[in-house]
This record gives structure tokens, sequence and C-alpha cells, in this order.
């Protein structure tokens, strides 16, 4: 991280996804920035705002479990077995909300979800991955993204 310093970049952009590209200098040739693919489809009206809050929900819950998940203190826990002390890791269940979600839109659309949603990956690069045509993509994530809302839709009720 040192490096990202004297190339000015502070921690935080790094953290936020500012990537430093080439230079050896105390300043950075080029700067990426991981693209939001959700955005970029609703900014293209490949999505709708439905559909793009649904994702957001979703991209919450996600946050919540992993908030949840680092705040599990501590990540071992002692345990006794027959007298003998060990350490065993505490694993947090997956929150309710988020299986709830995962399951409505089933393990298909899942897939798709979690690709762009979560990690942050393109529809077209899912469907490259699943090796079919790249128009598949966007529009399995728009059946996926209506399957969500309909399932939010439905627990806001």
């Amino acid at each position: 991280m040192s490096d990202l310093r004297r190339a000015g970049v502070s921690l935080t952009r790094a953290a936020h996804g500012d990537l430093v590209l080439g230079g050896s200098d105390a300043r950075p040739r080029a700067r990426a920035r991981r693209v939001d693919y959700l955005e970029l489809y609703h900014r293209r009206g490949q999505i709708t705002d439905d559909q793009l809050w649904a994702a957001r929900t979703l991209q919450s819950d996600w946050q919540a479990q992993d908030r949840a998940r680092s705040a599990s203190s501590p990540p071992l826990q002692l345990d006794r077995v027959d007298h003998v002390t060990r350490w065993e890791p505490v694993v947090p269940e997956r929150s309710a909300s988020l299986t709830a979600a995962l399951r409505a839109v089933g393990r298909q659309l899942a897939m798709v979800l979690l690709w762009v949603a979560i990690d942050g990956g393109s529809a077209t690069g899912w469907a490259r991955s699943m090796s079919r045509p790249d128009e598949d993509g966007i529009g399995v994530l728009r059946v996926a993204l209506d399957a969500l809302a309909e399932h939010y839709a439905g627990v806001d009720a």
C-alpha cells in the first residue's frame, strides 16, 4: 500500500476500486475504475428502476451478512469437548432475507445475480462463462431481476 500512497492514491480510493496502472515514478500513468454494470445497464435502459432497486436490495442483504460475519467476535471460539480445549471456527448462518431472496429466484437465476450484483461482473461475462451467446446475458439478468423484484415487493407488502 505504500506504493499507492507514493503514487498519490489515497488508501480509501484504492479500497473502493481505483487501480493504479503503470508508472514507477511518484505519479500514476493511468487509473482504472471498477465498472458498476448495474448502473451502466440502468443508464442504457437495459434494466428498469424496479430491477435496479431489487439488485441494490440484494447487495444490501449481502453486505449485511458480511458485516454480521465480521462482527462475530472472536472468529475462532474456545470449545471444550471431552475435557480437551480446542479452537473451532464460528460460521454464522446466511441471513434469512438473503436465503429467501436467492431461493425465490432459483438456482440458475441466482448464479447470474451473484455474478453481476455481488461479484461486479458483466452479464456478457456470465453468458460467456456458461458457454451461451453474449446476448443471453442481459436477457437472463433481466428475468432474474424481475423475479427478485417480485420477491422483494412481496416481502415489503
